[in-house]
């Protein structure tokens, strides 16, 4: 993911707004990576989830999950989309 986020730099000159990522991406390492340059990622806290998660997520927080996974959704349609018309 790092390297990606860094070929994204080199190709437009600037970091992306924020970072979609699958939860397998979402490690401490590239947590770590994007709060260092003040990207913001798409991530569940770490660990074991509280026996109430519904009292500790907002509606804000949960909300914006539920847009950032809609974005990402579509993404990926255009992706399908695009190999369809290749191949």
């Amino acid at each position: 993911m790092i390297y990606q986020i860094e070929k994204y730099k080199e190709r437009y000159g600037y970091y992306p707004e924020s970072v979609h990522a699958d939860k397998i991406y979402q490690n401490r390492e590239n947590r770590k990576y994007c709060k260092d340059r003040d990207l913001r990622m798409t991530e569940e806290p770490l660990g074991r989830p509280p026996i109430e998660t519904e009292i500790f997520l907002s509606i804000f927080v949960i909300n914006l999950d539920k847009m950032c996974s809609i974005e990402m959704r579509e993404i990926e349609e255009r992706f399908k989309i695009r190999r369809n018309r290749v191949a």
